[in-house]
């Protein structure tokens, strides 16, 4: 009998040498079907030129590959990490809508959110930050719905407790006085 020895893991990272350029290569070892295999994925280097910036795209995947194991570590993943994964496995395919999700992640969200950590985002926090964004109701509303989904993402991956209400749900968009709702 093979006596395995289950450990946390963290992947490795490479630079592998392009004809223009280099990319940058993330691995690790998962196991499927009673079998470990290596996994590579791979990450342009203009885009992530560090080992940091790969372990920030990767950072919410590392936790799963350690489930089950006894070392696995309570993880407190990022709003940053949340957004990486939600782009790399949840952009909507249509291009205009990809590219408003692109623009408001990279707008608003990833500027106000990135380092915080999913547990600590609080409704108290979301509100008075959805007052203060310089944007007309309706784009509002679209900043809203995107982070919402987000955070429900983020409950699927378990990421964020299932106990814990979606933070998103308790902030009301207020209306400028004076505006009528219907156009």
């Amino acid at each position: 009998m093979k006596i395995t020895r289950n450990r946390y893991q963290q992947g490795s990272i490479r630079k592998v040498p392009r004809a223009k350029g280099f990319v940058c290569e993330y691995r690790c070892s998962v196991t499927e079907q009673g079998k470990r295999k290596q996994k590579t994925q791979t990450f342009r280097g203009k885009q992530y030129a560090t080992e940091a910036d790969v372990r920030r795209a990767v950072g919410a995947m590392v936790p799963h590959l350690n489930d089950g194991t006894p070392y696995t570590p309570p993880v407190a993943v990022t709003f940053g990490a949340l957004l990486d994964r939600y782009i790399a496995e949840e952009l909507p395919p249509r291009k205009s809508t990809s590219d408003s999700y692109t623009s408001i992640i990279k707008n608003h969200l990833r500027p106000r959110w990135e380092g915080m950590v999913l547990s600590d985002i609080r409704p108290a926090l979301i509100h008075p930050w959805f007052q203060s964004i310089k944007l007309q109701p309706i784009s509002k509303g679209h900043v809203r719905s995107l982070m919402r989904r987000l955070f429900e993402l983020a409950t699927l991956w378990e990421y964020f407790p299932m106990e814990h209400r979606n933070p998103v749900e308790l902030v009301k968009m207020i209306l400028e006085p004076g505006r009528d709702r219907r156009r």
